[in-house]
């Protein structure tokens, strides 16, 4: 009996040992370990994360949009179905130009959709891609686009009608004169949307313009509202917050909007942003026109095609 009970008494303190040293063994085991044992936990989240979003549009589309009650045209160009799908390029038009002119007077989008770009190309009007109007705006003015119903109104129905300009894709937009000015500030916005930015022919700064009936039209008198014109849509104001790379490009000959606005701007992302890619080229011989916009179709593409995703 003494035995039975001696031998019943190591069995059960063995067992005690034996399973707080396995306890022991394995915590130390999971805190030794625990370095590997998080970045295993964060490889086997990745896995729940989606996809790129692939565009879900196979033709040439065109669709209207309303601001202020009025309807707005937007044209997608699809490349072949037989190309590879590159990315998507938003590209914008002057200030009281044809949308379609990036189509009809340069070779951008026969050269992009050949390449497997899709272009988007919406019309803008007399749009100076303002945020907001003014009770000083011109009362015919209001019914354009403000870069605020780019936010509100076109960029979601394209993310939500055909899988454009998403996150995560490989986006970009241009633009020419005030659309190029538009492209940037819209760049400014979505930075998470856009990978790069192509720059022709625009101006940067309106302060430097006070007496210009364009920008008086939209803000109201300078010496009235100097804070708006500080402020307000003013790109080298917000110099510290753009961080998209970006092509500049201007003709030296402009004498509508003079190519020292580029320089300046060009000369402020490498003091401000010393590590963004940007391109500057001033073309000696350009004026502001369709012929030096078409010649910067190749460089602005080659530069895009930098920064795939």
């Amino acid at each position: 009996m003494k035995n039975n009970f001696l031998y019943t008494s190591l069995l059960f303190l063995f067992f005690c040992c034996s399973h707080s040293a396995t306890e022991n063994n394995q915590q130390y085991s999971l805190k030794h370990d625990q370095s590997s044992y998080t970045e295993s936990n964060e490889i086997d989240s990745s896995a729940f994360v989606l996809q790129t979003i692939l565009p879900n549009i196979l033709t040439d589309t065109t669709f209207d949009l309303k601001f202020n009650k009025y309807s707005y045209k937007t044209i997608i160009k699809v490349p072949d179905s037989s190309t590879d799908y590159k990315g998507v390029i938003l590209a914008l038009h002057g200030w009281n130009l044809p949308h379609t002119d990036w189509c009809d007077k340069t070779e951008l989008c026969k050269k992009a959709t050949d390449q497997g770009y899709i272009i988007i190309l919406p019309e803008m009007g007399k749009s100076t891609y303002s945020n907001y109007y003014y009770p000083q705006t011109r009362k015919d003015w209001i019914k354009y686009p403000t870069r605020k119903w780019f936010q509100d109104s076109l960029i979601p129905y394209l993310q939500n009608e055909f899988s454009l300009l998403i996150a995560g894709q490989s986006n970009y937009v241009l633009g020419l004169s005030t659309g190029g000015k538009g492209a940037a500030l819209i760049a400014l916005d979505n930075p998470d949307i856009f990978k790069a930015a192509a720059v022709l022919s625009a101006d940067f700064d309106h302060t430097f313009f006070p007496k210009s009936g364009y920008y008086i039209g939209f803000y109201g008198q300078y010496e009235e509202f100097k804070e708006r014109w500080i402020k307000e849509d003013n790109l080298m104001y917000s110099i510290k917050q753009y961080v998209v790379p970006t092509y500049l490009g201007h003709g030296l000959k402009d004498n509508v909007s003079p190519s020292n606005q580029t320089v300046m701007f060009y000369d402020s992302l490498r003091k401000y942003q010393p590590d963004l890619s940007c391109t500057l080229h001033i073309d000696s011989l350009a004026k502001h026109d369709y012929p030096y916009w078409d010649s910067e179709v190749d460089p602005m593409l080659r530069f895009f095609g930098k920064f795939k995703k």
